[in-house]
């Protein structure tokens, strides 16, 4: 399936894959398996090929994974939530890492995933934010009220990004019911912007640091990750909570590894950028300049809470699931 029409097609999915399981139920996950002799336990492990997962190779090269005898088998999805999440239900996948809002948006459905750790975080300003609104010269919108009745392109439908832009539209006085929404892939909506098919763009690194050495005028309207609150947790890892409650000492090493892993991120920035072009596809040339995320070892659930809040806000969500219910982060 093409992955617009796999985006458009996500919030209808969900209600059909709580069905399947039955609300409420274990999901009949696939059993990681530990190879004889060696005592490693294989883990399959769907993430999005962004900055945010830079966590994931730097565990991998620095031998925390190694360390916890797990041995990760990576699958890489750009359309993120729409491929993750089933990918995790269906037990394809033991672990994923979509955005928090996916998360929220699949537990609202009824879906049983829990949050294990999260991947990372938005800056506390708006100026150390990484992701961002971003129209062009040619475009002539200089600010967020230009912005009313115009098309946006946002990576997911009913996802972080369009409740982000509803808030930083809404935040500046801006009617966020009076916009267009087109889901494009980050990678192309570059490319969408610049032909002039969307006005402005949800994007983040490193797309928008590609944009500007283009050379088109490309003017960040806001940032969307402060939009919802400083130091936004943007990607988590989530897995079934039957594979949470049958495989706990597995989860609790892969925990300990990206624990780990953000430490050392935390104190050696530059290892995170170093593995970018690993797994993402950017040049080294190009990920030398672009703006990372933040790596904290502890989650800010206040700020979790105001996402849960905003999503029934704007109303990608009817009940707000209680956190609870689904953050097991240690």
């Amino acid at each position: 399936m093409h992955f617009t029409r796999l985006i458009r097609a996500w919030r209808f999915m969900l209600p059909s894959l709580a069905l399947a399981i039955g609300v409420g139920a274990g999901v009949s996950a696939t059993p990681a398996s530990a190879a004889s002799g060696s005592g490693m336990t294989t883990i399959n492990l769907n993430i999005i090929p962004i900055p945010d997962l830079a966590t994931v190779y730097v565990g991998i090269k620095e031998g925390y994974f190694a360390k916890e005898k797990l041995k990760p088998n990576i699958t890489l999805s750009p359309s993120g939530g729409p491929a993750v999440v089933p990918a995790v239900v269906s037990g394809k996948a033991q672990f994923g890492a979509p955005a928090w809002s996916d998360l929220i948006l699949a537990v609202s459905k009824g879906l049983p995933l829990v949050a294990v750790s999260s991947a990372d975080s938005a800056g506390p300003t708006n100026a150390t934010d990484y992701q961002y609104l971003v129209t062009t010269k040619k475009s002539g919108i200089t600010s967020l009220k230009g912005l009313a009745g115009k098309t946006i392109a946002i990576n997911s439908l009913d996802g972080l990004g369009q409740v982000e832009v509803d808030a930083a539209l809404a935040n500046a006085g801006v009617n966020y019911k009076t916009v267009h929404y087109v889901a494009i892939n980050f990678p192309q909506q570059g490319a969408a912007l610049t032909s002039g098919r969307v006005d402005a763009a949800q994007m983040v690194e490193p797309f928008i640091t590609q944009l500007e050495d283009q050379h088109v005028g490309a003017d960040k309207l806001a940032g969307l990750d402060y939009a919802i609150a400083p130091n936004l947790p943007v990607a988590v890892f989530l897995t079934s909570k039957s594979y949470y409650a049958s495989h706990l000492s597995v989860v609790h090493r892969f925990q300990t590894v990206i624990r780990e892993a953000q430490a050392y991120i935390t104190a050696h920035p530059s290892a995170a950028r170093a593995v970018v072009p690993e797994y993402t596809g950017v040049p080294a040339s190009l990920a030398k300049n672009i703006l990372m995320p933040f790596y904290p070892t502890t989650l800010d659930t206040k700020a979790i809470q105001t996402l849960d809040n905003d999503m029934k806000k704007y109303g990608v969500i009817t009940k707000e699931p209680p956190l609870s219910s689904f953050v097991k982060v240690s």
